[in-house]
């Protein structure tokens, strides 16, 4: 029995490599495709229980969600409008302590200050 020569050894391997490409190339094509279903199918899951919030204006009044410590989600500090930014962002000024603080449009909620009849 003769050895293998150089050129078979390579020619053998460069086509195993050949077909291992072409089925990791459709392995991926295959995920690629998955991935865009399913995205699709969450997309309208999100389109359901969302909506747009409508912009504020600087001088609003709002409640400020709170974030943090015992009691989170509950809008117990309100403040006023200073300043807009980029991508829903708000600059609060906090009613009490004059804190300036940065926050999204979700943790806002607009509301009219009580007027104290003349």
């Amino acid at each position: 029995m003769q050895p293998p020569t150089i050129s078979s050894l390579l020619t053998t391997h460069s086509n195993s490599c050949e077909i291992t490409f072409l089925a990791y190339g459709f392995q991926i094509r295959g995920r690629e495709k998955a991935i865009v279903r399913r995205h699709s199918r969450e997309h309208e899951k999100w389109s359901d229980h969302t909506r747009i919030l409508p912009p504020l204006k600087v001088g609003d009044h709002v409640y400020v969600q709170n974030l943090v410590g015992n009691h989170p989600k509950k809008w117990e500090r309100g403040g006023v409008i200073t300043e807009l930014r980029q991508f829903h962002q708000y600059v609060v000024r906090i009613d009490g302590s004059s804190r300036v603080t940065l926050k999204n449009r979700q943790y806002l909620r607009k509301f009219s200050p009580f007027k104290k009849p003349s």
